[in-house]
């Protein structure tokens, strides 16, 4: 049967099928949709036949933009709360009442209020407002997306960013500001033109290298034995090209809880040990048993040959470490690469009040409890 002759037997036959027989319909309709490649065409159904929303969010960077545009957002900020901005790249003026913003949850919306006018070239910035009286009451997390969805509900603009590119007191936004993707800005700029130095060769505020300008800095001078120091796209140092030829800093001794002698409670306290050459341990990570907890140590710290550095608990974390250390409960030494170099673990009570919990000898040997605490020097029995 050719395709003429299909559609002049349905068209001129279509009523008799219905009294003769069903599967003859279900025949001719199996050959049309092949023919006319109508997709899920069975029961007269669309392919979404349970009816649900699709709620996957397309990244603009995927999408020319149109007129109107989410240009800027920042999920976390030291000093204010989380917001977004639209600009309007036309010269005419939008009415944008009844539009709504939304995060990647189709169960949160913040719907524009009535008369909200955005100005040709103009910015119009929504503030986090937890009772949604005000703006939108849905927080921004570090792996999220925005969408804006107009008056007929058809998405005019939508973004989404994973974790690491809207990190705090940066904002993820378009460069060039209002037509191009979106990337980490290191300098928020809301209600204004977005700011992206990142690439021009000259460190600016917030960035930590640019290009080939590495600002001095070497994989050498920030106590790796070598490697190529990298500058990424967003202006960060890369030292994932340094290497260490050794790590000996090892945990050495650990006080849980211990008291002075007006039987007040001593802060706990962490010593590190170095057997080997100095060591620059910038930036290297402090956890206890739970991975949420970290304490990275300040830049421009090193530790000396059979040196002792200790950390102590400051709960402003300014200090030293901000997680008190539990009855039962272990300390972990991490490098700048992240690399686990020492730990160590105790079990519920093994560590009695007034002793600490350390290595004999210092720095190779096992742990176990000594009764007499050595803050910043040798262990003893």
């Amino acid at each position: 049967m050719s395709l003429t002759d299909a559609m002049s037997f349905t068209n001129s036959a279509g009523i008799v099928l219905i009294e003769e027989s069903d599967m003859k319909i279900k025949m001719i309709t199996a050959v049309l949709c092949v023919l006319f490649s109508l997709g899920a065409c069975e029961d007269g159904t669309s392919g979404n036949a349970d009816g649900d929303n699709d709620s996957s969010i397309e990244n603009t960077d995927q999408n020319p933009p149109g007129d109107l545009v989410i240009n800027e957002i920042v999920a976390k900020s030291s000093t204010e709360a989380d917001w977004v901005e639209l600009y309007n790249q036309s010269a005419e003026d939008m009415d944008i009442s009844n539009y709504q913003l939304m995060d990647s949850k189709d169960t949160e919306a913040y719907i524009i209020p009535a008369g909200t006018i955005i100005s040709g070239g103009d910015y119009l910035v929504f503030e986090r407002d937890k009772t949604g009286e005000n703006s939108f009451a849905f927080g921004l997390s570090s792996e999220d997306a925005v969408r804006l969805i107009d008056d007929d509900g058809e998405v005019v603009d939508s973004t989404n960013w994973v974790d690491g590119e809207a990190p705090e007191d940066k904002s993820w936004g378009r460069s060039p500001d209002g037509t191009g993707g979106f990337k980490t800005l290191l300098a928020p700029s809301k209600g204004s033109a977005n700011q992206d130095n990142c690439g021009d060769g000259y460190i600016d505020a917030g960035e930590e290298c640019d290009t080939d300008n590495l600002n001095g800095i070497s994989c050498e001078s920030m106590g790796f034995d070598s490697g190529v120091l990298r500058c990424d796209g967003n202006c960060a140092l890369d030292f994932s090209q340094c290497v260490y030829s050794s790590n000996e800093v090892t945990i050495n001794e650990v006080v849980v809880k211990s008291t002075d002698e007006a039987g007040e409670r001593l802060p706990d306290w962490i010593e590190l040990y170095n057997p080997g050459d100095t060591t620059n341990i910038s930036g290297w990570i402090i956890k206890d048993s739970n991975d949420g907890n970290v304490y990275q140590i300040a830049e421009s710290t090193f530790i000396e040959p059979g040196g002792y550095l200790v950390f102590e608990y400051d709960e402003s974390g300014v200090n030293g470490f901000d997680f008190g250390l539990g009855s039962a409960d272990s300390v972990r030494l991490y490098n700048r690469l992240e690399e686990l170099l020492s730990e160590t673990s105790w079990e519920e009570n093994q560590v009695p009040d007034g002793a600490s919990w350390g290595r004999i000898p210092d720095g190779t040997g096992d742990f176990k409890v000594l009764e007499n605490i050595t803050k910043a020097s040798a262990n003893i029995e």
